[in-house]
């Protein structure tokens, strides 16, 4: 069969050796704008026109309205500042050197233990080359929102393997160099 292709106007004529059929392409239409957005140049040089004769006919004195509110935006923030520092020497000035000494030791004990828990992780899943089912090579794969983040929280390379055999799934660790 032997099929033919013309285009006249907005018309498509299919011929077959025996049938013709006559398909009309559809009409494609403009998304319409709203009003605001079809005359926003419009309507902006019309404010604009309008403010700046307001502003030429009426006596303000907007120079003394802008001062006075930047300098008490600029005092109100000074003054939450302030408050912040109040109560942190407040609160400070309550505790003893004995506790920020406990709380060196506390931190110290934590950082510790992360350090010791990632060098083991990266002991444990430090040889991910080789399927153990299968023995293929295993391939990598996009890394889950949990392995971003356990890369990001122990500063680590997290890859992410699987065998395309056997559909065995593991994760290896490197650090940074």
């Amino acid at each position: 069969m032997i099929w033919n292709l013309f285009n006249f106007h907005h018309h498509i004529f299919i011929i077959n050796s025996n049938v013709v059929v006559k398909k009309r392409k559809a009409v494609s239409k403009k998304p319409s704008k709203s009003f605001f957005q079809e005359y926003n140049f419009e309507i902006t040089v019309i404010l604009l026109l309008g403010f700046g004769v307001f502003l030429l006919v009426e006596d303000l004195e907007i120079k003394h309205y802008i001062a006075t509110f930047i300098r008490s935006v600029l005092f109100g923030i000074i003054n939450v500042f302030g408050v912040f520092r109040d109560k942190i020497i407040h609160t400070v000035k309550k505790i003893e050197f004995s506790d920020f000494v406990g709380i060196a030791f506390i931190l110290l004990a934590l950082y510790l233990i992360t350090n010791r828990w990632r060098e083991r992780m990266i002991l444990r899943y430090s040889s991910a080359l080789e399927c153990p089912n299968c023995d293929k090579k295993l391939h990598r794969i996009h890394k889950t929102t949990n392995q971003m983040l356990l890369s990001f929280m122990f500063f680590l390379k997290v890859k992410n393997y699987k065998c395309s055999i056997c559909s065995y799934k593991t994760v290896r660790l490197e650090k940074y160099n």
